[in-house]
């Protein structure tokens, strides 16, 4: 049986057995073009023949029934009918053959990976599915999130350095050498009977804050500077004065009287504040 190319009308003698009723896909050897034959395309032998071109005298040694018909080159799979694979930038038959390849081989891994998985114990596929969560299954964040939770660790020791101390006064001194205060001038001290009174002296007037610095702790304390404002009715600080008090600390149970006076007060003055201050 016979076929011919549509676009160059080149015939080629084909054995029927091989074209299959849905069709098979050929490439012409001459023009390269690619295109469809079906059982019903096939032509006997005898009306071999170029269709809208003229017939060729029955002398003539290049007509179609003295020449030797080429071959045709079958192909599979989807093509242009215009353009060759390369033209039309596809990708070669071994090239599709590997690709094909990888990705069966990406669906035995996944099949694998996801048996393996559900073979696993409850606690270990709970720790997986925890990874996933976290996204701990991904290298950059394996990487990523330690940094972040030292960050996070700085940032938290810094914001709670006075509670940390508190617990561990030892971490005191950590800070210290990072240049951070992370203790409360005077933190477990009291001011206890504190009274003030105006008085006198050489034609001067003063005013006199007495009383006891007490340290109800079971611990020593350093002892830091003593702060006194005066105030108006209005609690607006009129005066201040600062007094360093005769001793460095104060031991577990242990009191210290003060006696601080401040010359020529202001006349407003209602209400006296103490408080502790650091010595820097």
């Amino acid at each position: 049986m016979r076929i011919y190319c549509p676009d160059c009308k080149t015939g080629y003698e084909i054995n029927p057995d091989l074209i299959p009723e849905n069709g098979k896909k050929v490439r012409c050897s001459g023009c390269r073009c690619v295109f469809n034959v079906t059982p019903a395309d096939l032509l006997p032998s005898a009306e071999m023949r170029r269709p809208e071109k003229a017939a060729p005298s029955a002398g003539d040694a290049n007509s179609p029934e003295n020449e030797e018909p080429p071959a045709v080159e079958e192909i599979s799979g989807p093509q242009d009918n215009k353009n060759s694979p390369a033209e039309k930038g596809e990708k070669p038959a071994a090239e599709t053959d590997e690709l094909k390849n990888i990705f069966e081989r990406l669906s035995v891994q996944t099949e694998d990976l996801f048996k393996a998985e559900q073979e696993l114990p409850l606690p270990k596929k709970i720790a997986y599915k925890l990874k996933q969560l976290l996204g701990l299954t991904s290298k950059t964040n394996r990487w990523l999130y330690p940094v972040v939770i030292l960050v996070l660790l700085a940032l938290s020791s810094y914001a709670f350095r006075y509670e940390i101390v508190r617990k561990l006064p030892v971490l005191d001194k950590v800070y210290q050498a990072m240049g951070i205060r992370a203790t409360i001038p005077g933190e477990g001290l009291q001011f206890q009977n504190i009274t003030w009174n105006k008085f006198e002296e050489d034609y001067v007037g003063n005013l006199e804050v007495k009383g006891f610095i007490a340290n109800p702790t079971d611990h020593e304390i350093a002892l830091p500077v003593v702060h006194v404002e005066l105030l108006d009715s209005d609690a607006v600080m009129l005066q201040s004065l600062d007094q360093i008090p005769t001793m460095t600390s104060l031991k577990p149970g242990g009191r210290l009287a003060i006696s601080i006076v401040i010359k020529k007060p202001a006349p407003l003055t209602k209400y006296v504040f103490l408080t502790f201050v650091s010595k820097n």
